[in-house]
């Protein structure tokens, strides 16, 4: 069919017809109007040959691509000579889309002008569509992913926009550089990154969790796998990873691993002292008992003490009222006592005028004796009369000086008696006086007491309930310190 095109000789028929037999086919004037086609490229197209033939090529093409400047210059190079190859997007008939490999070459006349142009090309639709899926999850990839390109000596090829932003670099200032630029120094002489690279270049997949460091020395940890691209032959073609930032995730998970570890240790603490609470209100559950024992013993004993402090109260009544008749009696004694130092003094008065008859008798008596010596014998009775006169009178002198000592005596103890009967009067009413602030004193005792012993009940009945408290709170401590240890185990297990 298309001899006419090659040379007239027996191979140049052979390959052609090889071509038309694998290949789509089509022949077009130079300005791109359809002269034949071959069964290939109206199987491929969907066309028959009556359909296409004198039509312009632009029915395979997109309206706007043929409007297109791009699309003329295409026609004007191959109409200049000049030959044209590339994967095509071309359409079928009724809109179906067609992916082909082609080459158009230009066919010159004997003159040098080009007579036709041919097409061969080949149908790559599922290859593209391969290809623009592969493609595809590339790109997703490239969009949710840090994705950078090695050499297998770790010689930096390419990097995405997301690489570069994660690492803080501009594109220019790694490209060329090796991988060891994103490890620190003590990471990139080690034998464990010296092993990664050893890997790769074996054809090894590597992944992990990796700490790299961007630009100005700042941390990054990344998720990231090193894949080793293979050709046909399993040769080892470059390095890509790809990668996430994890820096955020690895941060939180240490503050949040330095955080349950504290936890743990403030829950290590909190056990024991839940621990020794529990210990503790133990013991102050058996001191709470022996206390409440010990205040209701001292609330009987108090009762008690409000009952004799009530005796007392009762015997100091008592007491006031005897001291009381004590001061009255007291007080009539020193009257009878000061009546009798007043008749004294009176006996005293007579006594005196006695002893002044007494001296007048005795003067009389003197006299009678002179008279009746100067009388004689008739003067000798009145003298005897005298005498006795004179001895009566010398004993009332006798007696009634006697009688003055007595009386003085008596005096003086009348002195005496009242000053010590006002001693004991002033003595009493301070006893008096004493016993009635002892009474009230005692009866505030007995007051106070008595509130104390109500006090003391309620003490007591604190105390109890206290110590049901303590009971309770033992119990609680108990159940705090077997949580605290399940919640330890469970933080040390988030560890």
């Amino acid at each position: 069919m298309f001899g006419s095109i090659l040379k007239n000789s027996s191979e140049s028929q052979a390959i052609m017809s090889a071509l038309d037999t694998s290949m789509a086919i089509i022949e077009f004037r130079p300005d791109g109007h359809i002269v034949t086609a071959n069964q290939n490229f109206l199987a491929l197209t969907g066309y028959r040959l009556d359909e296409i033939r004198g039509q312009h090529h632009r029915i395979f093409v997109a309206p706007e691509e043929t409007a297109s400047p791009a699309y003329t210059a295409f026609w004007d190079k191959l109409a200049a000579g000049e030959h044209v190859s590339d994967e095509f997007k071309r359409f079928g008939k009724g809109g179906s889309e067609v992916w082909i490999r082609a080459t158009y070459n230009p066919v010159f006349a004997d003159d040098g002008s080009v007579r036709k142009v041919i097409k061969f090309a080949t149908d790559v639709t599922e290859e593209k569509t391969r290809h623009f899926i592969q493609q595809g999850k590339l790109e997703a990839i490239s969009r949710t992913q840090a994705v950078i390109e090695f050499e297998l000596d770790g010689t930096i090829i390419s990097a995405n926009p997301a690489f570069l932003s994660t690492m803080g670099y501009q594109e220019a200032e790694i490209i060329g550089q090796k991988h060891a630029m994103f490890v620190k120094a003590e990471i990139r002489d080690s034998d464990e990154y010296r092993g990664l690279w050893a890997k790769l270049n074996a054809g090894e997949f590597v992944s992990d969790q990796f700490r790299r460091v961007g630009k100005g020395g700042k941390s990054i940890w990344i998720l990231g796998s090193y894949n080793p691209i293979l050709d046909p032959t399993g040769k080892i073609l470059r390095v890509v990873k790809f990668a996430t930032d994890i820096t955020a995730d690895v941060e939180r998970r240490h503050a949040r691993e330095d955080a349950l570890q504290e936890v743990e240790r403030d829950i290590t603490g909190i056990a024991a002292s839940v621990t020794q609470s529990t210990n503790r209100s133990t013991e102050m559950s058996a001191t709470s008992q022996q206390a409440s024992m010990g205040v209701q013993e001292i609330a009987a004993g108090i009762e008690e003490l409000a009952a004799a402090a009530g005796e007392i109260t009762q015997q100091l009544g008592r007491v006031t009222e005897v001291t009381a008749n004590a001061v009255e009696t007291a007080r009539v004694t020193n009257e009878i006592v000061s009546g009798l130092s007043e008749s004294a003094k009176s006996i005293g008065d007579v006594v005196a005028l006695i002893n002044g008859i007494s001296e007048q008798t005795n003067l009389l008596a003197l006299n009678a004796t002179i008279e009746a010596a100067r009388a004689g014998e008739a003067g000798k009775g009145f003298a005897v009369v005298a005498s006795e006169v004179k001895e009566l009178a010398n004993q009332a002198a006798s007696a009634t000086g006697k009688i003055s000592d007595q009386i003085e005596t008596m005096r003086n103890s009348t002195a005496q008696a009242v000053s010590a009967i006002d001693q004991i009067s002033t003595t009493i009413s301070e006893i008096d006086e004493v016993t009635t602030s002892v009474a009230g004193a005692t009866e505030e005792q007995t007051s106070v007491t008595s509130e104390l012993s109500a006090s003391m009940q309620q003490v007591a009945n604190g105390v109890a309930s206290i110590n049901d408290g303590i009971a309770e709170f033992a119990e609680t401590s108990r159940s705090i310190d077997s949580a605290t240890r399940n919640l330890q185990t469970a933080a040390s297990a988030l560890v």
